[in-house]
């Protein structure tokens, strides 16, 4: 079976668990679960150093977003929270599970940044939307809320596109360019 498909197996069961245990006030074991995954993603990792600090940038990036979105009043979390101001444990590990699907399930995104800024502006919000209807986040303005995560995704997944395209060049990975 390619380490695509398991990645994208992956991520769909960190997701699920991450946002369950979440709603139902386990966020632990959904975090707990979530680094399970991600130590399993670096022992089959190819470029181990370059996965890092992709991962790494997406967690800062994550934080300092879902920290942002819930100053703004737009979103709620419902358990894992570290204080009022800062994203909870088990969202920022989204965020680096979810950088675990860039050179992986969805790394056929790579130089694709319009196709990228795109589904990141549908899936984005669609992800978050589904978390609240499963109980893990509240959409307090929803359409403040929705609109804010289509913008944003819509930047943050080329962005996490371009940087693991950066971090392909700077360990030797022959890349093209494409924009579409």
């Amino acid at each position: 079976m390619p380490y695509a498909l398991i990645n994208f197996v992956l991520f769909q069961l960190g997701w699920f668990s991450g946002v369950l245990g979440a709603a139902w006030n386990l966020s632990l074991y959904g975090s707990l679960t979530m680094l399970l995954i991600l130590i399993s993603h670096m022992f089959v990792s190819r470029n181990l150093l370059s996965e890092i600090l992709l991962i790494l940038f997406a967690v800062v990036l994550g934080t300092l977003w879902d920290s942002w979105l819930l100053m703004q009043g737009w979103l709620s979390f419902n358990s894992g929270m570290w204080s009022a101001y800062l994203a909870p444990h088990w969202i920022i590990l989204l965020w680096a599970l979810f950088a675990t699907t860039i050179n992986h399930s969805l790394g056929w995104l790579k130089h694709r940044y319009l196709l990228a800024g795109a589904l990141g502006a549908i899936a984005g919000p669609a992800a978050y939307y589904a978390g609240a209807r499963l109980g893990a986040v509240e959409l307090l303005q929803p359409e403040a809320a929705l609109l804010a995560l289509s913008v944003g995704w819509a930047a943050w997944t080329p962005l996490l596109v371009y940087v693991a395209s950066l971090l392909d060049r700077s360990s030797g990975k022959n890349t093209q360019k494409e924009f579409i």
